[in-house]
């Protein structure tokens, strides 16, 4: 009693579909932007910029594929779950902002700053009292929030 073809091309077949299950990488979800993009960088050995939008309070969950061959796509995969939210890259460093905030403050001027051998608390305190920053957040947050959500702002930097 032999086995025959048909029985040998089924096997064959099971086998191929196992190892490539086997070889995905399965997707990860993570709580918030922030820690999806953190994994990110960490990751793909990338500079980060996120600035929230206004309303998000961070709370959906965000899958992305990890096992992508750049770190554009995995950055596509988030934008089309959190669609208030586009991404760029300009001088090294991958920013994610939301796509209808017209008054950003990454797009406030500041005529001169200085910081040097700072920790980054101390960096972050600086940056709150820099006068063009300061006009910033009085007019875009003037009464509602304050000076508080400058840490809603930051830089995700490589390690290394």
């Amino acid at each position: 009693m032999g086995v025959g073809p048909l029985f040998i091309s089924r096997v064959i077949a099971f086998l191929v579909i196992v190892l490539f299950l086997s070889a995905r990488t399965p997707a990860e979800t993570f709580t918030t932007l922030r820690g999806a993009l953190e994994e990110v960088a960490a990751k793909y050995q990338i500079r980060v910029g996120l600035e929230y939008a206004i309303n998000d309070k961070d709370l959906q969950p965000i899958t992305l594929d990890l096992s992508a061959k750049s770190a554009d796509t995995v950055l596509t995969q988030l934008i089309n779950q959190k669609t208030d939210y586009a991404w760029s890259f300009a001088d090294s460093v991958y920013d994610v902002y939301p796509q209808s905030n017209s008054d950003s403050i990454l797009d406030v001027k500041i005529h001169e700053f200085i910081a040097k051998k700072l920790s980054p608390k101390n960096t972050a305190d600086l940056v709150g009292q820099i006068p063009e920053i300061k006009e910033w957040f009085h007019y875009s947050l003037s009464i509602t929030t304050g000076i508080s959500n400058w840490t809603k702002c930051f830089v995700l930097r490589k390690i290394g």
